[in-house]
C-alpha cells in the first residue's frame, strides 16, 4: 500500500512527505513482526444477528504499550521494507492494489512503531509549535493539525493537492505521528481515493477511537 513505509510508502515515493525534523543520519529501529500479537476475540453481536457474538481482530504491541481493533471486515498483514522497517497494512474488504502496490479502490491504513528519540523529540517540538499557532498550520499543499488519540497528542499531516492526476494515482494522503513516550512513536499512513474519501475518513476516525495507548 505504500504510505508510511511499506506497502504504503506514498510519502517517500511521491516525495510529498512533510519533514518534522532531519534525523536521517540517526539509526532507527522499528517494531518487528514478533512484537505484534494478532488474535481473534469475541466482540459484540453484529447488527441484525439473531444470536451469538461476532469475532473481531485485535492487534497488541505490549512492548510499545498499545492495542487496536482492526475494522470489521478488514484484513491485516505485515511486511518488511528495507533492512528493518516493518509495517502492518490494513485493507478494507473491497480494497484493490495495482502492480506497484498502490491502492486503486477501497481504504488502506499502514501502521508502524518507530523507536527513535530524535524523531520523537522533533514530533513533540512540532506539536508545541502547532499549539502556539492555534493547533493548525497550512504550508503550501500540506495542512498540519494537532490530534489527540487515547490521551496522547500527535500530528496529522494531510496533502491537500487538487491535482486530479495525482489524486487518481495516489489518492489523498494522510500521515499521523503520535508519541507514546520519549522513545516510541506510532506512525500511521492512510491513502484515500477520491471516490471513497468520505467513507474512508469515517473509518479512520473509528480506527483511531479504537486505538488504546497506555
Amino acid at each position: 500500500l505504500v504510505i508510511g513505509g511499506g506497502a504504503f510508502l506514498l510519502f517517500s515515493q511521491t516525495q510529498t512527505k512533510p519533514s518534522l525534523g532531519d534525523s536521517d543520519t540517526v539509526p532507527t529501529q522499528w517494531s518487528q513482526a514478533g512484537d505484534y500479537e494478532i488474535k481473534e476475540v469475541a466482540g459484540p453481536p453484529s447488527p441484525g444477528a439473531s444470536a451469538g457474538q461476532s469475532q473481531q481482530t485485535v492487534v497488541t504491541n505490549s512492548k510499545a504499550g498499545f492495542s487496536f481493533k482492526v475494522p470489521e471486515g478488514w484484513v491485516v498483514s505485515g511486511e518488511n521494507y528495507g533492512i528493518e522497517e516493518y509495517m502492518l497494512n490494513l485493507l478494507s474488504f473491497d480494497a484493490q492494489l495495482n502492480e506497484r502496490k498502490l491502492l486503486t479502490k477501497g481504504c488502506g491504513i499502514s501502521f508502524g512503531t518507530l523507536y527513535q528519540k530524535d524523531e520523537v523529540a522533533n514530533t513533540k517540538a512540532s506539536i508545541v509549535s502547532l499549539q502556539e499557532d492555534g493547533g493548525q498550520v497550512t504550508s503550501g499543499e500540506v495542512i498540519k493539525t494537532i490530534i489527540e488519540v487515547s490521551g496522547h497528542f500527535g500530528i496529522k499531516i494531510v496533502n491537500t493537492t487538487e491535482d486530479q492526476r495525482f489524486l487518481e494515482t495516489f489518492g489523498r494522503i494522510t500521515q499521523m505521528k503520535i508519541p507514546v513516550n520519549d522513545t516510541t512513536l506510532i506512525v500511521i499512513g492512510l491513502s484515500i481515493m477520491p471516490v471513497a474519501e468520505k467513507d474512508c475518513t469515517t473509518k479512520l476516525g473509528i480506527f483511531l477511537s479504537n486505538l488504546v495507548i497506555k
